[in-house]
């Protein structure tokens, strides 16, 4: 975000939009990876079910049972984190495309392609597993098997997206920023070093 306002006030207008979407994001962005722990704090409990079944349930007999609130205090700092990842990436892939660093040089269309994909593919995986929560059905769900409960239908699907989703928001993006460190596909990025310096002896005083 800063990297991007300094470019912006450096004169570089054609980081104007960028530079108002970090503007409008970097809030959301920091509180969700500052707070993604709580995902750890508040694990979903299965004694021996996850929670009652929401299909069967009204809202008030959801919210009074202690499963399913805590797997909804689970999955709140869980969703805002792969949001921001989400932004992060759009941030990133306009920021490297308009200031020539992004590696390979790829097209416009094939950086909006894989932006849509990801985004969509969010949208879908939130709407998969909210419809678990609140008892919905969403094509790709997982089911028992009627005649034999302990067969799982469209496991490999949901395994798919899930995996999907990692691949698109967190390994393309650290590929990309291994090939910008080490100027693979682009010119190298410039080494950047953090030196503290002792306080002088008018600060002391």
């Amino acid at each position: 975000k800063v990297r991007v306002e300094h470019s912006y006030a450096a004169g570089d207008i054609r980081l104007k939009n960028v530079n108002t979407f970090a503007k409008y994001t970097w809030g959301i962005r920091f509180c969700s990876f500052a707070l993604v722990s709580l995902i750890y704090v508040n694990s979903p409990i299965y004694d021996p079910d996850p929670f009652v079944d929401p299909q069967h349930a009204t809202l008030t007999q959801l919210v009074a049972d202690r499963p399913w609130k805590q797997f909804i205090l689970h999955y709140i700092p869980y969703f805002f984190w792969q949001l921001s990842l989400s932004l992060m990436a759009i941030e990133q892939a306009w920021y490297h495309h308009y200031v020539g660093t992004f590696p390979f040089d790829p097209p416009k269309v094939i950086i909006r392609i894989y932006l849509g994909v990801t985004f969509v593919v969010l949208l879908y995986y939130t709407a998969w597993i909210t419809g678990f929560i609140f008892g919905f059905y969403v094509p790709g769900h997982t089911y028992h098997d009627k005649e034999d409960p302990d067969v799982v239908h469209n496991v490999s699907w949901a395994v798919f997206i899930m995996f999907l989703y990692d691949i698109l928001a967190i390994i393309v993006p650290i590929i990309l920023s291994i090939c910008r460190s080490y100027g693979v596909g682009c010119r190298k990025s410039p080494s950047c070093v953090i030196s503290f310096s002792g306080s002088t002896k008018e600060e002391e005083n």
